[in-house]
């Protein structure tokens, strides 16, 4: 198979693996969107959601309730973005995945002053 978390799974290719069960493979995300950005990968694989059955959807979804928290506390978050990114994603990567971001109010705060600063 030709697919790229498929290998990371596969100990083919590097990763920096956060968490992992029978059902599930976390991973910090290589072009992270903020600090503390993870995916949660099934361990079979589905080019799509539509390609997951229920309990493999369900078992990504207990992976998710029980890392958010953590996350949101060793980020010192506000919250939490959580998406399914399903079917061809950036670089032509077909798969499923789910995204953690951390949203930081503080940040985005910080950039405000600086660029009022400037004008």
């Amino acid at each position: 198979m030709d697919c790229l978390f498929c290998k990371i799974i596969a100990g083919e290719i590097p990763a920096y693996n956060v968490y992992e069960n029978d059902h599930t493979y976390v991973i910090l995300d290589i072009f992270p969107n903020s600090k503390g950005h993870i995916l949660v990968l099934p361990k079979v694989h589905g080019k799509d959601l539509r390609d997951l059955d229920t309990s493999t959807v369900l078992e990504l979804m207990k992976v998710v309730t029980r890392l958010a928290q953590p996350l949101v506390d060793t980020m010192k978050a506000k919250g939490l973005h959580t998406m399914i990114n399903s079917g061809v994603l950036r670089r032509s990567l077909t798969s499923t995945s789910i995204s953690f971001l951390c949203m930081r109010k503080e940040a985005l705060s910080i950039r405000r002053r600086i660029f009022q600063k400037r004008n």
